[in-house]
């Protein structure tokens, strides 16, 4: 089994959009550091203080938790490693669903949930 996986991420990467993917991810945290970290610090205050939602205090950090992440998803390259994130996932949820197939058709992939088989 741990051999069908190594070959099945092997696989992977040999797809043009994977390797693509990996390099965006470098130049991604290379780049855009200080976005990522104004990010991260925004969305952790941000959920900190979701529970507080009525607080006066909870619009301003709501807002300044949209703008970081604006500022970093408006850019080009984030954008299409979104985009190839998803081609991936496509890619994979195939793969899947034709798992699925040769075992056996009582089940569905749910991928609206992540993987997971779903007796019909």
């Amino acid at each position: 089994m741990e051999e069908l996986i190594d070959n099945y991420f092997d696989r992977l990467l040999e797809i043009d959009e994977f390797k693509e993917l990996l390099e965006l991810k470098g130049i991604i945290m290379d780049k855009y550091k200080s976005l990522i970290i104004a990010f991260r610090t925004k969305e952790s205050i941000y959920l900190d203080m979701k529970r507080f939602e009525k607080s006066p205090e909870f619009k301003k950090v709501k807002d300044d938790f949209i703008l970081a992440k604006k500022n970093l998803y408006s850019k080009e390259e984030v954008k299409r490693y979104f985009y190839l994130e998803n081609k991936i996932q496509e890619i994979i949820d195939l793969d899947i669903n034709e798992i699925k197939k040769a075992i056996s058709d009582d089940f569905t992939i749910n991928t609206q949930k992540g993987c997971k088989l779903l007796k019909k």
